[in-house]
């Protein structure tokens, strides 16, 4: 697989975040693109709201799912990882 495709993804999977989950929950949500194959998402002020992060991390798992299913690319996967900023509840996606 190569780094052009997992760019791509990571972008796709980006923008229909900005797009279809911003904002959540009432916090304002920001996700970026990073090195091929990551996604780094920002719940804004969100710190200490562990379970509101539990329900974005379970909206984003599907969203995903559906970008990779939706993929020319078969047997690929995701994983999820959660933790905080400063102010800001941090999710970051990788797909492999």
């Amino acid at each position: 697989m190569t780094d052009q495709l997992l760019q791509s993804i990571a972008e796709t999977i980006a923008r229909r975040v900005n797009d279809e989950l911003s904002p959540f929950e009432g916090f304002d949500l920001r996700a970026d693109a990073g090195e091929p194959g990551m996604v780094y998402v920002a719940l804004r002020g969100a710190k200490k709201e562990a379970e509101v992060g539990e329900r974005l991390a379970t909206k984003l798992a599907a969203l995903v799912a559906d970008v990779l299913e939706k993929s020319d690319e078969k047997g690929l996967d995701f994983a999820l990882a959660m933790g905080r900023g400063n102010k800001d509840l941090l999710l970051r996606v990788e797909v492999q």
